[in-house]
């Protein structure tokens, strides 16, 4: 029971019924019948009824689902790159939209129905939600992405430009440069690999780029002269303690 004041806006208890959402309170139990609150039992309206004691009824709709899967280019399940904010429940011929985010070097597909057809290539979808559940899946997978080589004075058997996958580890050539020891791929000013070419685990390429070979000077050289005249051929007679 609830005590109402005639004239006067008012709230009721929301009841539960597994299952189903509540509608609103009504006066009465037939179509016809008046809605008096929302969901959440607020009255649209003062209290007009005169009569000291008035039954009320309680009206419910049934709750669907939305589930979603989440599937790569090669139709397996995934668990990484997206996910999707659905509500609680919708109910039967309202509106149901439901969002989808997508994470940083990944590539979203889409949104696909249970019969496998392309619903829409929008990161947020609305339907009318049919009196059933709906399930969904959403196309994801790791992009792929081109990388060239600035060589820095370095050099290397193949310059070409080399494709890597995200979230992949990747083993890149290793350049050589005279009297200098290779440290490892710039990405964005950063090591993306260490000496030998291999991607380190902190590595996140998220597009296209070009990658700088990183070199220090080889400490046995730093007194290295290379002999390229004859004047400095000369010179080695005079300075015979010098490195050549």
């Amino acid at each position: 029971t609830a005590t109402v004041d005639y004239g006067a806006q008012y709230t009721l208890p929301v009841p539960a019924y597994e299952g189903f959402a509540f509608a609103g309170w009504f006066d009465g139990d037939g179509d016809n019948a008046k809605k008096l609150t929302d969901s959440k039992g607020v009255s649209y309206a003062a209290w007009e009824y005169l009569d000291e004691e008035t039954t009320l009824y309680a009206k419910y709709t049934k709750k669907y689902y939305i589930n979603i899967e989440y599937k790569g280019k090669d139709g397996l399940s995934t668990s990484v790159g997206a996910s999707a904010q659905v509500e609680e429940y919708y109910v039967s011929g309202e509106p149901a939209t439901f969002t989808v985010t997508v994470e940083d070097g990944y590539y979203y597909g889409g949104v696909y129905n249970n019969n496998g057809a392309l619903v829409t290539r929008e990161k947020e979808y609305t339907f009318t939600m049919p009196a059933s559940d709906c399930t969904f899946t959403i196309q994801v997978y790791p992009q792929t992405y081109t990388l060239t080589f600035e060589m820095n004075g370095g050099t290397m058997e193949s310059t070409f430009p080399v494709q890597i996958t995200y979230g992949e580890s990747f083993t890149l050539p290793v350049p050589y440069k005279k009297a200098h020891i290779f440290k490892g791929w710039l990405y964005n000013g950063e090591l993306c690999t260490n000496e030998c070419g291999e991607s380190l685990s902190t590595t996140q390429i998220t597009a296209n780029g070009k990658l700088t070979a990183s070199f220090e000077v080889n400490p046995a050289f730093e007194n290295y002269t290379e002999i390229t005249t004859a004047e400095q051929f000369m010179a080695i007679a005079q300075n015979p303690g010098g490195v050549y």
